[in-house]
């Protein structure tokens, strides 16, 4: 199982990082060492709110990790503080706590710095420990190399997922979607709206996910891994240099991005135009050629005619003739090893 453990402290310089009893004020940025991207405080469209974040370094400052999206510093500015025992705490200007990483122990010189991921890291400089990371708090955006999945942190299991925006672009407030790895072990991704499934790839067969025939991996890697001490999937550019992104926005929809020198280029959306939403065909409905059908259409049929007419598929189908206990339903037998 790949390990996600980036040392902070190997080639950090005072732009890129904060030791312990630093403070990062609102007027100040840090930088990552490959200087593709920048942590300090903005405003979205439209608002006073006042947010910590990190946004890739070109003319778009496109947001790609915000701290504190349901609790903005509202009217005010901030400051980012790092405790000695390796603790970040976000301020307003009034000295009140709005965020937190949770308390950390490190025994010796904590340091948090911006990596050339787009991370944040608070390690221990003395062990080499990490305290805590930025990916283990996603918000719409999932970059390179980045698990999104469960890993074993100490003797608990952490949960990994995408949120939505609020509003795409304008509020960074969780929306009403998230994307996560299948809880169920079939190792799929599932865009979820509350609690209803929206959308999800199928399981993943070991190259591609099964419900995205289109799939390839000529530009990116696409990884699942699964052991005892968790599972997630993760993707690698195939060409270092290209930046790419993939983007839960607050219409539930997932977009994957890569940038090249006229900006962002779109390179697939899911679900897209020409897919149903989950599970739109009802019981024994399948999607086929633009609509919905019965699995077996001599066997089945629409539950109510009058809803398929007004393409209303959510019934589904029912069988011609019910199953009884005489001629249909399932055969027990034994299986033909030869």
């Amino acid at each position: 199982m790949k390990r996600f453990a980036p040392v902070c402290n190997e080639g950090s310089t005072a732009g890129n990082a904060l030791t312990a009893g630093e403070v990062l004020q609102d007027n100040e940025l840090l930088n990552s060492i490959n200087g593709r991207f920048q942590m300090g405080f903005f405003n979205t469209t439209g608002s006073n709110n006042r947010y910590l974040g990190i946004w890739i370094n070109d003319l778009y400052r496109t947001v790609v990790w915000v701290a504190n999206g349901d609790h903005p510093i509202i009217n005010g500015t901030g400051m980012l503080y790092l405790s000695p025992d390796g603790t970040l705490f976000l301020r307003n200007s009034i000295s009140q706590d709005v965020w937190s990483t949770g308390s950390q122990f490190s025994r010796g010189d904590p340091q948090a710095c911006l990596m050339d991921s787009g991370h944040l890291v608070v390690n221990d400089t003395k062990t080499g420990k990490v305290l805590w990371q930025s990916s283990y708090q996603l918000s719409d955006t999932l970059l390179p190399h980045t698990p999104l999945g469960y890993m074993k942190l100490l003797d608990s299991m952490l949960e990994i997922q995408l949120s939505s925006w609020n509003i795409t672009d304008v509020d960074p407030f969780p929306g009403q979607y998230f994307r996560k790895l299948d809880p169920f072990k079939r190792y799929e991704l599932v865009t979820f709206r509350g609690s209803d499934v929206i959308y999800r790839t199928g399981p993943w067969d070991g190259n591609r996910w099964n419900g995205f025939p289109e799939m390839t991996q000529d530009l990116v890697r696409f990884v699942v891994s699964a052991s005892e001490s968790g599972a997630y999937y993760w993707y690698e550019p195939l060409d270092p240099s290209v930046l790419w992104r993939l983007v839960l926005k607050s219409n539930g929809t997932t977009y994957r991005y890569y940038k090249n020198d006229s900006g962002w280029v779109e390179y697939w959306k899911a679900p897209d135009e020409s897919t149903p939403s989950y599970a739109a065909c009802g019981p024994y409905g399948i999607y086929s050629d633009g609509s919905c059908k019965c699995c077996v259409e001599d066997l089945f049929h629409p539950k109510n005619g009058k809803d398929w007419k007004n393409r209303i598929f959510s019934g589904g189908c029912q069988r011609n003739v019910p199953l009884n206990d005489t001629d249909q339903g399932f055969v027990t037998g034994q299986i033909d090893e030869k």
